[in-house]
């Protein structure tokens, strides 16, 4: 029995030493074309086999369902995952905190929050009166530097707790701590078939709060080499069965694997994605745009132009249509309103001959 516990504590402590996985994709400067193929899309296993640190609020357990509801969409939600966990002795409490007969561990738990991105901030303007144990090393100041920190709804909260502490001693927190104090966690991913493309992406492109892509010495770059990406081209239009996206020139050397996770986390609805690459110069609306992923993406071409084969034109390309007639597989018969909202125009030639009817009626 004795052996069998120091095996486990021993693997508990080689899991905790482990380095960070390396990245899935090789750096932009390898590239012939700066152009990630669509092959470089990483396996569902390597999604799975990853963990990600979040943002935690430690909080008097019987408070645990009012505070829940106060945050709302800020609580981690993912399906079948728990968001509420016991604290971490180690990470949570000093060694004074857990020798105190007066305090127990048990009278807390932590809720998980979401993940919304660095904020740029230094680790040495985060806000850490709370009596929090917060260890400075890469992943607990990003978590820190987290903008879920920012929100009205939590900052409240964490100065009503500050103000509470400076009257009375917290009966549920250890003494001189608040009853809400900032913490984190680190949880498992969830199965590639749960994760949302925002959280898909935030494992793909180098990102400030990704635990695989800490900026380097220059503060711009991550591990390797390539830019840090500050938004995340996770939000997409849909028209039919097309989802279209507007990317950035920061997002263009990841086009093919954003195209990819979109059209994964979206089927059967979504069967093509197309970016637009050009600006509306006609009168019908219409703009040039290119498949990203899905229908109509000649798979072998793209793969040889993003390894500098060169071929006159392109592959992925369609050029603005401005005949009357829409095929409602064409995705350049789009036609954006004032809100900039695309919508698919199916016209046919019974409905053709009214509109020409109404154009010459009105002049």
């Amino acid at each position: 029995k004795h052996m069998n516990k120091i095996v486990i504590l021993t693997m508990t402590t080689e899991e905790q030493s482990t380095p960070p996985r390396l990245h899935p994709l090789p750096p932009l400067s390898s590239l012939p074309t700066s152009t990630y193929p669509p092959s470089s899309y990483p396996a569902p296993s390597f999604f799975e086999s990853s963990s990600l640190v979040h943002p935690a609020l430690l909080l008097p357990a019987k408070r645990t369902g009012q505070i829940q509801k106060a945050l709302g969409d800020l609580v981690f939600q993912e399906p079948k995952r728990k968001r509420v966990y016991p604290p971490e002795e180690e990470l949570d409490y000093s060694k004074d905190d857990l020798a105190n007969k007066k305090y127990d561990p048990k009278w807390e738990r932590k809720l998980v929050l979401v993940r919304l991105g660095s904020s740029g901030a230094n680790s040495d303007d985060v806000d850490n009166d709370d009596g929090s144990n917060v260890k400075h090393d890469g992943e607990s100041d990003a978590v820190q530097r987290d903008k879920v920190w920012q929100d009205d709804r939590i900052q409240s909260l964490l100065e009503e707790a500050k103000e509470q502490a400076a009257k009375e001693s917290s009966t549920t927190a250890p003494p001189g701590k608040c009853s809400l104090r900032k913490s984190h966690i680190r949880l498992p991913a969830s199965p590639y078939s749960l994760l949302t493309v925002d959280q898909v992406l935030r494992q793909i492109m180098p990102t400030s709060d990704n635990d695989n892509n800490n900026k380097n010495n220059n503060g711009n770059n991550d591990n390797n080499g390539n830019p840090i990406i500050e938004e995340i081209p996770s939000s997409f239009e849909i028209a039919g069965h097309i989802a279209h996206v507007n990317l950035r020139e920061e997002s263009l050397p990841y086009k093919y694997l954003i195209g990819k996770a979109i059209l994964d986390k979206n089927r059967p609805k979504i069967k093509m994605v197309v970016n637009k690459i050009g600006t509306i110069e006609n009168e019908f609306r219409t703009f040039p745009m290119e498949i990203l992923a899905g229908e109509g993406l000649d798979l072998e071409r793209v793969e040889r132009l993003c390894a500098g084969n060169n071929e006159s034109g392109s592959g992925s390309t369609l050029d603005a249509n401005e005949q009357g007639a829409a095929d409602s597989d064409d995705p350049s018969k789009l036609q954006s309103t004032t809100f900039n909202q695309p919508i698919q125009i199916k016209i046919g030639p019974r409905h053709q001959k009214l509109m020409q009817v109404e154009v010459k009626e009105h002049g």
